[in-house]
């Protein structure tokens, strides 16, 4: 075996896996939670203070506020950052995208209690500006957006649960929506959502009637709009939210209802947007909203429903032509009412992410990071360099995976037993991600971390200086210790020591690599 491995090869963990002729399968992380306060809703997704990586907007209660998590790489999120809206206003629902056309995402908010849209400009580092108001119907509860006129930028609709009603914002081009006009259609809106509805190119509307258990149409004929033909969606079921989506893959759009009801818990689901429609089962209970997305990578989209009051989140695979698998059920928050697809820790497959409103958190489960199995072992490329690692005990190489939990001592030693890489220079990387995947990235979290170019991340000790203080490995070896801070359940911290050493027929630096180890964070 080859020692040596050229500077950029190894300065990340290598895992080897076997590639095989399987259908596509849905793999997401057991969910990691994030603390948001009280009752959080309208949950978006977005890069919002301009960083490169996604974050997560929503509204929260006590006091009224837009809170946003910034991402910190691999689908991890950071502290909250926290703009205030106005008390007593009930900010509900969010629609993220550049209004102003200035290069940096703003949002859209419907207060539920002032009958407003307000649109707040966003400064590019988490927060936001207040840029304007539009009264609405009454108590919006839902906002959409997209160009409904066709002039190339991005107008809104509410929809304004007791208005029984949709409103119409016209962007004016400059990011401000001087007026609303007003629709009335349905009963108790629960839900609004854009889409080709009608294959003529524009967006048509589309509102969730919960008290007539309709989803009622809003026809686009340029800009302004029209109440068209409703979609019943069953005599015992009623919706809540609604997508609009490809599912069979036929070029149209069909469209998508949470329903539930008389003890049933459905997606109904109109293909090409007319009737009668197709019940799908989530299992769940108080199936409240869906989405869709390619959560498996094979083209076709994919489904996913939160469930209020079973307090869990529905996958179901889109086995081909819109015929989906048995529900997969993952346990989420309390009364999880919200939820997002998108790619969050940007593996090109979408992620899944629910507000739960009673327990005041969001719930994220990762995707697009492939599995291990379990017993995995991460072999280096040499015996002669060691990695040992201890929790509340003696450092040992004989286990690759550990356990700890948070305020377990860590013990972290690095040697040559016959000497082979005695004064070399010792380097730990890592890499930290949702335990049973294996790493693909870099993330800053734990214990403190500075980026490293070729996708490791090199583990400090708070100063300016590496762990093993840059200098050579002595016959004796080196090692230090921390202490597992909490918060960071569900998730693994893969360690891997290298040994530098420079060639003596080019001068380049070349990289032995230890066995990598595993700790678990219970």
């Amino acid at each position: 075996m080859n020692p040596s491995f050229s500077k950029l090869t190894l300065l990340s963990l290598t895992l080897l896996s076997l590639s095989l002729a399987v259908p596509a399968q849905i793999n997401l992380a057991a969910g990691v939670s994030y603390l948001t306060g009280s009752q959080p809703d309208g949950l978006v997704s977005g890069d919002f203070n301009a960083d490169g990586l996604p974050d997560l907007a929503m509204t929260v209660d006590a006091p009224d506020r837009i809170l946003v998590l910034p991402g910190t790489g691999m689908g991890l999120f950071g502290a909250p950052i926290t703009t205030l809206v106005g008390a007593g206003t009930s900010p509900h629902s969010l629609f993220a995208a550049d209004f102003d056309l200035n290069g940096v995402l703003d949002l859209a908010v419907t207060l539920q209690n002032s009958n407003q849209v307000q649109i707040w400009s966003g400064t590019g580092a988490g927060t936001f500006t207040l840029s304007g108001s539009t009264a609405v119907g009454l108590e919006p509860r839902a906002i959409t957006g997209g160009d409904f006129d066709g002039d190339g930028d991005i107008d809104l609709a509410s929809g304004n649960r007791d208005g029984n009603s949709a409103s119409i914002l016209l962007n004016n081009g400059l990011g401000a929506f001087p007026t609303a006009t007003t629709i009335s259609a349905g009963s108790d809106i629960r839900d609004i959502a854009a889409g080709d509805l009608d294959g003529d190119g524009d967006l048509d509307l589309l509102l969730s009637s919960h008290d007539t258990r309709t989803l009622e149409r809003l026809v686009n004929n340029g800009g302004s709009f029209t109440v068209g033909a409703s979609l019943f969606v069953g005599g015992q079921v009623r919706p809540e939210g609604i997508a609009i989506a490809d599912v069979n893959g036929d070029g149209q759009n069909d469209v998508l209802a949470a329903a539930n009801g008389g003890g049933f818990e459905i997606i109904a689901i109109f293909l090409g947007a007319t009737g009668p429609a197709m019940k799908v089962n989530t299992l769940g209970i108080d199936t409240s909203d869906v989405a869709a997305a390619d959560l498996d990578g094979d083209g076709d989209l994919d489904l996913a429903t939160a469930n209020k009051t079973s307090n869990n989140v529905s996958i179901l695979q889109n086995l081909g032509a819109a015929t989906f698998s048995a529900p997969q059920l993952l346990p989420a928050g309390t009364s999880p009412e919200v939820l997002l697809l998108a790619d969050l820790n940007l593996s090109g497959l979408a992620d899944v992410a629910v507000a739960n409103r009673d327990s005041n958190n969001v719930t994220v489960f990762l995707n697009g990071m492939g599995t291990t199995g379990g017993g995995a072992t991460y072999p280096g490329s040499n015996e002669d360099f060691v990695l040992r690692t201890g929790v509340n005990g003696p450092a040992t190489a004989t286990a690759d995976i550990k356990t700890m939990t948070a305020g377990n001592n860590i013990v972290v030693e690095v040697d040559s037993p016959n000497g082979s890489y005695d004064f070399t220079i010792p380097v730990l990387i890592g890499q930290f991600i949702p335990t049973g995947f294996v790493p693909g990235g870099t993330v800053a979290g734990f214990p403190e971390i500075q980026f490293n170019p070729s996708f490791a991340f090199i583990i400090y000790d708070g100063s300016t200086q590496p762990i093993f203080g840059g200098g050579l490995l002595p016959p004796a070896g080196l090692s230090f210790a921390f202490q597992a801070i909490p918060g960071f359940a569900g998730n693994s911290v893969f360690l891997q020591a290298l040994s530098i050493a420079p060639s003596a027929q080019t001068g380049n630096q070349f990289f032995t690599a230890s066995d990598a180890h595993e700790l678990q964070v219970l």
